[in-house]
This record gives C-alpha cells, structure tokens and sequence, in this order.
C-alpha cells in the first residue's frame, strides 16, 4: 500500500512472495502557471495538474489472494525539475462495496 502502489492503504497492507497490481491514470491540467508573490520573494510554480485513478492488486504465497482496489482524484504541484507535491482523496473498495469515507495522501517526492 501506499502513495506508489493501492493509494488509499497503508505501507506494508499487502504481503506475499507473489504480487499483481495495476495502475490506470488520467492527468489533466488545472492551472498553466502559479505565482506568488510577496514585498520580498517572488515563487513561481509550473502548474499544477489533476488526476483521476484507479488502483487495483493483491499478494499471496500459496492461494490466490482476491483483489483489493482504490479510486480517487489528486492534484500535482511540479516544485522543481522532477520533484513534485502530490495530493491524493482515494476511496478504497473490494469490488463488492465501496467506502464511503476517503483517505487522503500527501507525498512529497519525486514524480512518475
């Protein structure tokens, strides 16, 4: 789990010697240019994109583990060269239900 596997699960939720995942996003632009500026800095951002995703996967050893999966939006700030600010609203499922209550992720790092 966590910001670069299931968004909306915790770090060490799965664990297996086998693992399937899968990914699917959609990003899109939500403001060209950001910038601020103040009597004594100004700071400028290259913009700041939104997405859209879905999440799903699973880990096992012996006997095939059911799928767990998310979906949410986020928004992406670029900061500098490829370091981004990342903030994720995902709503976990089993594909039987849905939660209602989301989980909100910020991660701060680099961008894939």
């Amino acid at each position: 789990g966590g910001s670069w596997t299931i968004r909306g699960y915790p770090f060490f939720y799965f664990s297996g010697a086998k693992i399937y995942m899968m990914n699917q996003e959609f990003r899109f632009p939500l403001i060209e240019r950001f910038v601020l500026k103040t009597p004594f800095i100004t700071l400028k951002f290259g913009g700041v994109k939104g997405a859209a995703y879905f999440d799903c996967g699973g880990a096992f050893d012996k006997d095939f583990a059911y799928p767990k999966g998310s979906i949410g939006v986020g928004m992406r700030i670029n900061l500098a060269y490829y370091t981004a600010l990342r903030f994720d609203l995902a709503f976990r499922t089993d594909f039987k239900h849905l939660e209602t209550s989301p989980i909100y992720d910020i991660f701060f790092g680099w961008d894939f």
